[in-house]
């Protein structure tokens, strides 16, 4: 094969590696090929040197700048007429009816979802509840209703508002001692984080109170005065809170959810 007909943009596919295999080796039997790469590879260096990519490309983009403000309306008015834009638009329609409808039936405002970016109305269907998990050498384990646990056993919390604004998690012990897991403090706000789940951000450890202990999460839309719930909480019969039915007496738009943790012996696990 003669070099001389060989096109230039061959020879820079080669320095490239972006030949295929047959012409790559057709090049390589070609006359004066290491010559002509040679060449272009010191002509390449001169332009670089000459013209940095960082200066070139700094032009670039400042000329395409300057040329999209005076022909802004040439670019934007073809697109209208696209098929591209019209998949465009359609797409855009589809989705957002969709997610209408799934707001409308999962019992939400899309208005009030949309104004406040907190749902504001329950979610149909779904009640608030608090999941545990524990701690162990194989990672967390989820806890059920009247699960054995010891002391100094490592527990997470967390919660689904399931569309409730307030709320305030709390436990009541064997020794009957209150503890307040949300909000950090009895005086901070009991405004909810909406998501499927959410985990508190930091874990409790179990102590040596015997027999139980037990959990709550109570939610309201209309606010939870957070002194006032343990000030109750402390007045309830442990007996009671120890009965696997107990729920406490809430007034009207109070919903709450419980689970019942049942102490044991400190054995390994």
């Amino acid at each position: 094969m003669q070099t001389e007909n060989i096109p230039d943009i061959f020879y820079e596919k080669f320095i490239l590696d972006e030949l295929p295999l047959r012409r790559y080796k057709e090049l390589l039997k070609a006359e004066n090929t290491d010559k002509k790469i040679t060449g272009l590879k010191e002509s390449n260096s001169v332009i670089l040197d000459k013209y940095p990519p960082e200066i070139i490309c700094r032009s670039i983009k400042m000329r395409l700048k300057e040329k999209r403000k005076l022909n802004k309306l040439h670019i934007l008015f073809p697109f209208f007429y696209s098929r591209k834009f019209l998949l465009v638009i359609t797409a855009v329609f589809v989705l957002s009816f969709i997610g209408i409808i799934q707001i409308k039936y999962a019992g939400v405002s899309a208005k009030d979802s949309v104004k406040s970016g907190i749902e504001t109305t329950r979610i149909k269907g779904l009640s608030p509840y608090i999941k545990i998990y524990k701690e162990t050498k194989n990672g967390p384990v989820l806890l059920g209703n009247n699960s054995l646990v010891k002391i100094n056993d490592i527990l997470q919390l967390s919660y689904n508002s399931a569309g409730y604004r307030y709320g305030i998690i709390f436990s009541i012990d064997g020794n009957g001692t209150i503890s307040l897991h949300f909000p950090e403090a009895d005086t901070a706000s009991a405004l909810l984080k909406t998501g499927m789940e959410v985990p508190l951000p930091y874990a409790y450890e179990l102590d040596d109170a015997p027999y139980f202990e037990r959990f709550f999460l109570v939610t309201s839309n209309s606010g939870i005065n957070v002194d006032k719930f343990l000030k109750y909480a402390k007045k309830l019969s442990l007996s009671r809170v120890a009965d696997k039915d107990f729920n406490l007496n809430l007034p009207k738009g109070f919903r709450q959810s419980s689970i019942l943790l049942k102490k044991g012996s400190n054995q390994n696990e």
